[in-house]
Protein backbone atom coordinates (compact mmCIF):
# COMPACT_ATOMS: atom_id res chain seq x y z
CA UNK A 1 0.00 0.00 0.00
CA UNK A 2 2.98 2.52 0.73
CA UNK A 3 4.21 2.40 -2.38
CA UNK A 4 1.16 3.48 -4.10
CA UNK A 5 1.27 6.79 -2.25
CA UNK A 6 5.02 7.76 -3.22
CA UNK A 7 4.47 8.14 -6.31
CA UNK A 8 1.64 11.24 -5.83
CA UNK A 9 3.36 12.72 -3.38
CA UNK A 10 6.87 12.91 -4.65
CA UNK A 11 5.22 14.33 -7.92
CA UNK A 12 3.49 16.79 -5.96
CA UNK A 13 6.10 17.81 -4.05
CA UNK A 14 8.22 18.45 -6.81
CA UNK A 15 5.59 20.43 -8.91
CA UNK A 16 4.99 22.35 -5.33
CA UNK A 17 8.97 23.35 -5.63
CA UNK A 18 8.39 24.39 -9.01
CA UNK A 19 6.00 26.52 -9.17
CA UNK A 20 7.86 28.17 -6.27
CA UNK A 21 10.53 29.02 -8.46
CA UNK A 22 8.41 30.59 -10.98
CA UNK A 23 6.08 32.71 -8.42
CA UNK A 24 8.91 35.12 -8.48
CA UNK A 25 8.91 38.85 -10.55
CA UNK A 26 11.12 39.59 -13.09
CA UNK A 27 14.18 40.88 -12.20
CA UNK A 28 15.34 44.19 -12.77
CA UNK A 29 19.06 44.92 -13.32
CA UNK A 30 20.22 45.53 -9.75
CA UNK A 31 18.22 42.29 -8.39
CA UNK A 32 19.95 40.91 -11.34
CA UNK A 33 23.45 42.07 -10.90
CA UNK A 34 22.90 41.15 -6.87
CA UNK A 35 21.47 37.35 -7.36
CA UNK A 36 24.86 37.14 -10.24
CA UNK A 37 27.06 38.17 -7.11
CA UNK A 38 25.38 35.88 -4.66
CA UNK A 39 25.35 32.97 -6.89
CA UNK A 40 29.09 33.23 -8.29
CA UNK A 41 29.58 32.90 -4.49
CA UNK A 42 27.78 29.98 -3.77
CA UNK A 43 29.99 28.45 -6.55
CA UNK A 44 32.81 29.52 -5.61
CA UNK A 45 31.90 28.24 -1.90
CA UNK A 46 31.49 24.79 -3.31
CA UNK A 47 34.36 24.59 -5.41
CA UNK A 48 36.39 25.39 -2.42
CA UNK A 49 34.82 22.80 -0.34
CA UNK A 50 34.86 20.14 -3.45
CA UNK A 51 38.63 20.78 -3.83
CA UNK A 52 39.48 19.91 0.18
CA UNK A 53 37.87 17.20 0.34
CA UNK A 54 37.56 15.41 -3.35
CA UNK A 55 40.71 12.84 -2.81
CA UNK A 56 39.60 11.10 -6.41
CA UNK A 57 41.17 13.27 -8.72
CA UNK A 58 40.55 16.96 -10.01
CA UNK A 59 37.41 17.94 -12.47
CA UNK A 60 38.30 20.41 -14.07
CA UNK A 61 35.26 22.14 -15.16
CA UNK A 62 32.44 22.67 -12.49
CA UNK A 63 29.75 22.20 -14.59
CA UNK A 64 30.93 18.23 -14.59
CA UNK A 65 32.13 18.16 -11.12
CA UNK A 66 29.11 16.17 -8.84
CA UNK A 67 30.51 17.55 -5.60
CA UNK A 68 30.11 20.96 -6.80
CA UNK A 69 26.93 20.38 -8.40
CA UNK A 70 25.44 19.18 -5.90
CA UNK A 71 26.65 21.37 -3.01
CA UNK A 72 25.78 24.09 -5.00
CA UNK A 73 21.61 23.19 -5.59
CA UNK A 74 21.78 22.12 -1.64
CA UNK A 75 22.45 25.80 -0.72
CA UNK A 76 20.36 27.23 -3.66
CA UNK A 77 17.24 25.19 -2.34
CA UNK A 78 18.14 25.26 1.68
CA UNK A 79 17.87 29.42 1.23
CA UNK A 80 14.25 29.16 0.14
CA UNK A 81 14.38 32.31 -1.59
CA UNK A 82 12.38 32.14 -4.93
CA UNK A 83 14.18 34.70 -6.90
CA UNK A 84 17.22 33.37 -6.51
CA UNK A 85 16.11 29.86 -7.40
CA UNK A 86 14.62 31.02 -10.57
CA UNK A 87 17.74 32.71 -11.08
CA UNK A 88 19.48 29.16 -10.47
CA UNK A 89 17.24 27.51 -12.89
CA UNK A 90 16.96 30.07 -15.66
CA UNK A 91 20.97 29.34 -16.32
CA UNK A 92 22.04 26.95 -18.53
CA UNK A 93 24.19 24.20 -16.87
CA UNK A 94 27.67 25.86 -18.71
CA UNK A 95 26.63 29.14 -17.31
CA UNK A 96 25.34 27.98 -14.07
CA UNK A 97 28.49 26.31 -12.20
CA UNK A 98 30.99 28.96 -13.72
CA UNK A 99 32.65 31.49 -11.31
CA UNK A 100 34.03 33.58 -14.55
CA UNK A 101 30.83 34.84 -15.85
CA UNK A 102 30.03 38.41 -16.15
CA UNK A 103 26.76 39.89 -16.45
CA UNK A 104 27.19 40.23 -20.40
CA UNK A 105 27.03 36.46 -20.11
CA UNK A 106 24.16 36.36 -17.50
CA UNK A 107 21.86 39.11 -18.77
CA UNK A 108 21.14 37.59 -22.01
CA UNK A 109 18.91 34.85 -20.23
CA UNK A 110 17.01 37.11 -18.68
CA UNK A 111 15.39 39.10 -21.25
Amino acid sequence: MKPFFVFPVLALSMLLSWNVAYAAPPFSESDLNALNVEHVRIVRQAQRACAANYHRGFARYNHRNPCVIGAVERHVRSLDRPALLRFHQQLPQQRRYDTHRNMNNVRRFFN
